[in-house]
């Protein structure tokens, strides 16, 4: 993919990045191509394992899976896996609320990152709790369940950016976790909708 590894030189090159953020990269050699450029600019990475949707619907084929965790994550200050995203990654059903901590620490450790893990698919109505495993310790966030309007989508790659937005500033990555939860939360609660061509089209709140 010279042409894409180009533009990301060139953006590179033009602007002082401090973070970088990576979501669906919808083939090897995409993959493969981001990798090579972030091995050698060792700029801080949040990466965003797009893999299966909200849905349950599958993005990137098994391969494509296989080189995302062989050659991004290794290179990720922190990955943000949900539930069924880490199942894929592990191998193994990540399904309730005590999942959570050990599959965090064994994605983390297995490819020497932190990992923050989203419970936010987990079945019930109690409050929701994501886990970050981060540097040998389990940290965690608790909020609670959000109403989210139907056609919302994306509020993983938001949460993400946003994280990368506080390791940008140098934050602690505690804090920018936490910082970035709280603002998809408010972001979430503050979702509009308006009339477009006889359809609702639902946006979170800015």
């Amino acid at each position: 993919m010279p042409l894409l590894q180009d533009q990301l030189n060139l953006l590179l090159d033009s602007y002082p990045v401090s973070a970088v953020k990576t979501g669906l990269l919808p083939s090897r050699m995409c993959i493969i191509a981001v990798a090579e450029i972030l091995e050698k600019r060792k700029i801080p990475l949040v990466v965003d394992p797009v893999m299966i949707a909200s849905t349950g619907a599958t993005l990137i084929g098994e391969d494509t899976s296989g080189i995302l965790c062989a050659r991004l994550l290794p290179l990720a200050t922190v990955v943000t896996p949900n539930m069924s995203e880490a199942s894929s990654i592990l191998n193994r059903e990540i399904a309730t609320k005590q999942d959570l901590e050990a599959a965090a620490r064994d994605i983390a450790e297995q490819h020497h990152t932190s990992c923050l893990l989203k419970g936010g698919h987990l079945p019930g109505n109690d409050d929701r709790l994501d886990v970050l495993w981060h540097d040998g310790n389990a940290h965690h966030f608790s909020h609670p369940m959000a109403d989210i309007p139907d056609g919302i989508h994306g509020t993983g790659c938001t949460l993400s950016a946003a994280i990368a937005a506080g390791v940008a500033l140098e934050q602690p990555l505690e804090k920018a976790v936490g910082n970035a939860i709280d603002y998809v939360q408010q972001l979430i609660h503050s979702a509009h909708a308006w009339q477009h061509n006889g359809q609702t089209v639902q946006c979170l709140g800015w």
